[in-house]
């Protein structure tokens, strides 16, 4: 993954996470929310990759050098990002239905509070995976016209 991509992402995880404690976001109001998105989106990158396999346009990014890697095609590069998304996917599902669970016992608030926030960014960073696929595979398509 890009390094400023990867910066990128980091400081809007921790803007979102600060942002979601300091206004106190509860995210159990979230959670099917955020499942169903990410499902979804976890959905688009699996048929993404099967409608690759075996493609013209698959052999033509394994034959192109990432000029911003130059050890890597942009095939590896996609790769890589849907590796990073469904990884991040698989995550946010667990948050959530962990979110879900009946608690038997009482979370002290300041847990609550601060697991809310961080779930609020890891959730918000499934979106920017989404917008960062989307915007290489559409970059991909336009260089192969």
């Amino acid at each position: 993954m890009d390094k400023e991509h990867k910066i990128f992402l980091i400081g809007c995880f921790i803007t979102v996470s600060i942002i979601a404690y300091l206004l106190n976001w509860n995210f159990d109001n979230m959670a099917d929310t955020a499942t169903t998105l990410v499902s979804i989106a976890v959905g688009v990158y699996i048929a993404a990759a099967s409608a690759l396999l075996g493609s013209p346009y698959a052999k033509e990014l394994k034959q192109t050098t990432d000029k911003k890697r130059p050890s890597n095609t942009l095939l590896g590069t996609l790769l890589d990002y849907f590796r990073h998304a469904g990884k991040l996917g698989i995550t946010t599902v667990i948050v959530s239905c962990l979110y879900k669970i009946p608690a038997t016992y009482d979370v002290p608030v300041i847990i609550v509070r601060i697991g809310s926030a961080v779930a609020y960014g890891i959730f918000f960073c499934n979106i920017l995976f989404l917008w960062l696929v989307f915007v290489f595979l559409v970059n991909s398509i336009e260089k192969s016209v």
